[in-house]
């Protein structure tokens, strides 16, 4: 008669894992659901970006002026005969202050809030050109700036750019391959070839914004109202402080670890810049979080079952295993209700009515069963509590795998206490 007993709890305890392994069926429907969310949400960003304005690189100013040089050509007689021959050389600033100021805000689309900024930014410093060689022969008559905008159509108002305390009208275009879009004015050298700038740009952009410190000694002072600042790039700030209200940060960059000369020969080649960039880091959307869960959704709906088992165990009731089934569907509901609930509530009031409503529902459930009041209001305490854990876990981004660790334990400890005594060899004792 032991023996049967004891068949007809171990296979109790295999069928209902099983049922707990078949949750995952359902918990996969949600789980795309999500991701299709999820989708849509990026696809609302991405259209935001186009037409407000995406990640930008700002790089320059830089100085570019005629360099004249020797160089053999073809004449009439096909011959290669020596003549003079122009070419575009760019100097780099040898001082170079920024100073930043950037304000977030968020665009709708359709049930999404996007979150974009307007940039502030002051471009001051120096360039010093050096005498002319015959190594280094320079067309001072032939002077630019130019300043490379990632976006350009994302230019807030007209940049203005004074040289040597003048202020001088800017073209929408760079004219040089080797930066890509942007903006260029014609320059005047003066005599004694130092040359001091100042120019304000203020541009939109989305998600990222990246500076590049390309003066022999460049300083940058960035302040953000964006509390999640995520620093990248070949340079990270010397200082930063980060809090609730936004940011400030600080690089100081000097010549020799900026990867450019103080000059070069112009090419159709590339160059990449954007050395010191910062984003708008969103630690978690609120899709992310949902489908977090969902990833734990079958070790819940697994502590949920052991928490009926247990029950059975301690009050000699037998649940049906299709009772099972619909306890585990309406755990798997719950991702449903929180994702689309968060959809048009903050995350922590859209999970806490999920939380209610599960917990209120399975409780009723209990109870229609058992017919027992203390017996669903333990099972609705503990799956609220089990949920409680699951928001603590989806919070704690750096401590969730301890945390989660953790949770195992005790359903282990439980699962140990409850089946402590299912089985006593012959002529001993409980608890000997």
């Amino acid at each position: 008669m032991q023996q049967n007993a004891d068949r007809s709890t171990t296979l109790r305890f295999l069928i209902i894992a099983g049922l707990s392994l078949a949750m995952t069926v359902p918990l996969l429907f949600v789980g795309s659901i999500v991701w299709d969310r999820q989708s849509y949400y990026d696809d609302a960003r991405r259209e935001v970006s186009q037409s407000w304005g995406g990640r930008q690189t700002l790089a320059g100013p830089f100085l570019v002026v005629d360099e004249l040089y020797r160089c053999r050509v073809r004449d009439g007689d096909d011959e290669l005969q020596w003549s003079d021959c122009r070419a575009r050389r760019v100097f780099l600033p040898t001082q170079l202050d920024i100073q930043g100021a950037l304000r977030h805000q968020y665009r709708q689309r359709a049930i999404y809030e996007i979150p974009v900024y307007q940039s502030e930014l002051t471009f001051q410093g120096m360039f010093e050109l050096p005498e002319t060689t015959d190594a280094l022969r320079l067309d001072l008559d032939h002077a630019e700036v130019v300043f490379g905008i990632t976006h350009t159509q994302a230019l807030a108002t007209r940049p203005e750019l004074a040289l040597a305390g003048e202020h001088v009208a800017l073209e929408a275009t760079t004219g040089a391959a080797w930066l890509g879009s942007g903006v260029r004015a014609k320059a005047s050298v003066p005599q004694d070839r130092k040359l001091p700038f100042r120019l304000a740009v203020s541009a939109k952009g989305s998600d990222t914004l990246a500076l590049s410190p390309i003066g022999d000694d460049t300083h940058i002072e960035l302040r953000a109202t964006w509390p999640h600042p995520s620093f990248s790039g070949r340079y990270l700030p010397q200082e930063y402080d980060i809090t609730s209200d936004g940011f400030a940060a600080v690089w100081s960059v000097h010549a020799l670890s900026r990867e450019l000369p103080s000059h070069w020969r112009a090419t159709e080649q590339g160059i990449a810049f954007g050395g010191a960039k910062v984003t708008l880091h969103e630690p978690v959307t609120d899709y992310r979080l949902v489908d977090r869960g969902v990833k734990y959704g079958v070790l819940f709906i697994s502590l949920t079952f052991l928490a009926l088992l247990c029950f059975e165990l301690g009050s000699g009731m037998r649940f049906h295993y299709v009772q099972y089934g619909v306890t585990g569907a309406g755990l798997s509901l719950f991702y449903l209700a929180a994702l689309s609930l968060s959809e048009h509530l903050p995350f922590v009031a859209a999970y806490t009515v999920a939380t209610l409503l599960i917990t209120g529902l399975i409780g009723w459930y209990i109870h229609a069963i058992t017919r027992r009041t203390r017996a669903s209001l333990l099972i609705a305490a503990i799956i609220a509590a089990l949920y409680s854990t699951l928001y603590v876990l989806l919070t704690l981004e750096d401590y969730a795998l301890l945390a989660g660790t953790f949770v195992l334990l005790a359903g282990l400890a439980a699962l140990m206490y409850a089946t402590r005594r299912l089985h006593q060899p012959p002529g001993t004792q409980p608890g000997v």
